[in-house]
């Protein structure tokens, strides 16, 4: 019998909020007269708030536009498909996320070459796909890419280069070198709440990755009060019913069930179920994980009908 895993998707998105400041508002361009200039900003704002489905929804439509407007080769095309499919993949559509992710991918190297920080974001975007998608070899590979490819930003874009130390965690974390994966999580959170401050959704997403490794190690002290930290960060600056949220109710409730606190991990569960189920559907594959650890509860409790 299978236990629920530790955190069934262990912050694989990449947040939107790449740095402490608020992106400035540019002029209207050309590109804003065919309307895309409105459906960036909308899918921008979709994918920020947590409104996957939706925003996978004009993916669609927007490169399709972009590309008519700018062409391929173009910065403003490949910033849009790299969005694209960070919605494509939170969304859980990681098939559609892989093809353009690694178009995206491939006509940014023609374009700017390795050491460009653009390619350093889509690497990454690519690196946590595979991780969702369970292809650690090329979720490995990846990472790497963007690690390496961040080292030259170390100074200069100290928040690019912490989200590439993320990731190359995750994987580790995936593979089980937890040591490993704690010394990665612990310089992404020092930079991060060195930018960024104590309250921002970046400290709480490392927060939330080095609870995980400390309730792994039996810390069980610290790995709680970091899983509540999160968790009051993710609610006091997110919009109700934004998935994050419903991850850390389920990390939480996850943290209850390996302590044998079976009546408080089933609360949590069935909050962060409820909540997914309404914002990413029945079919995501994080309705399904948490589905099945809602059972694993119930056949602990011996209650074979639910």
């Amino acid at each position: 019998m299978h236990a629920p895993t530790q955190i069934p998707a262990l912050t694989l998105g990449v947040l939107m909020m790449v740095s402490c400041a608020t992106a400035p508002v540019t002029q209207k361009t050309a590109g804003q007269e065919d309307g895309y200039g409105l459906l960036s900003t909308r899918l921008s704002t979709l994918v920020r708030d947590g409104y996957y489905r939706e925003a996978s929804e004009i993916v669609s439509n927007i490169v399709p536009l972009a590309v008519s407007r700018y062409g391929l080769m173009h910065e403003e095309t490949i910033r849009t498909m790299s969005l694209a499919g960070l919605a494509l993949r939170k969304n859980g559509d990681f098939l559609q996320a892989e093809r353009i992710l690694l178009t995206a991918n491939s006509n940014a190297l023609a374009l700017w070459g390795h050491s460009h920080s653009g390619m350093v974001d889509i690497r990454n975007n690519i690196a946590e796909l595979y991780l969702a998608y369970g292809k650690m070899d090329s979720a490995a590979q990846y990472a790497e890419e963007a690690r390496v490819g961040a080292e030259i930003w170390r100074n200069s874009n100290p928040l690019k280069y912490a989200e590439t130390l993320k990731t190359a965690g995750l994987v580790l974390y995936h593979r089980g070198q937890y040591d490993k994966a704690l010394s990665l999580y612990q310089a992404a959170y020092t930079i991060r709440l060195t930018n960024c401050g104590e309250n921002h959704l970046l400290t709480a997403e490392s927060l939330n990755n080095l609870a995980v490794i400390h309730t792994l190690r039996g810390d069980y002290t610290n790995g709680l009060a970091k899983y509540h930290k999160a968790l009051s960060i993710r609610t006091n600056l997110l919009k109700p019913g934004h998935p994050d949220i419903a991850q850390s109710w389920n990390n939480l409730a996850s943290f209850h069930f390996y302590h044998g606190s079976y009546s408080d991990a089933l609360q949590l569960y069935l909050r962060a179920y409820e909540l997914w189920k309404e914002r990413l559907g029945m079919m995501h594959p994080e309705t399904g994980t948490c589905l099945n650890n809602i059972a694993e509860i119930y056949k602990r409790q011996r209650d074979w009908a639910k």
